[in-house]
């Protein structure tokens, strides 16, 4: 359920920091900020009307379309927190399962 989503991802975003060496995945900002409206993982997510309409049935299935180049490279002008969010491998794991990208 969407509370224990919320509760598990909050636990390794709170046990967990960027450390050299460890993998981090990339999601894009559109994509988690609809997954953080979805849960009500707090009350500072910017959504707009159009996020808001979509969340009503859940964030979909993991996006990073808007990340990648058309050759399906990443783009070289991304910047954490405006275009992606670098997520640690478990909590990566654990989004993909319930949101298959």
């Amino acid at each position: 359920n969407i509370r224990e989503q919320k509760k598990f991802i909050r636990e390794i975003f709170e046990n967990s920091q960027l450390e050299q060496g460890q993998i981090y995945y990339l999601v894009s900002i559109t994509w988690f900020n609809l997954w953080r409206g979805y849960v009500a993982y707090d009350d500072k997510t910017d959504l707009t009307e159009a996020d808001e309409k979509a969340m009503r049935s859940g964030p979909g299935p993991i996006d990073n379309s808007s990340l990648l180049t058309s050759a399906q490279t990443l783009k070289d002008d991304l910047t954490e927190h405006n275009h992606f969010v670098c997520l640690p491998a478990a909590a990566w794991e654990a989004l993909l399962s319930w949101y298959r990208g």
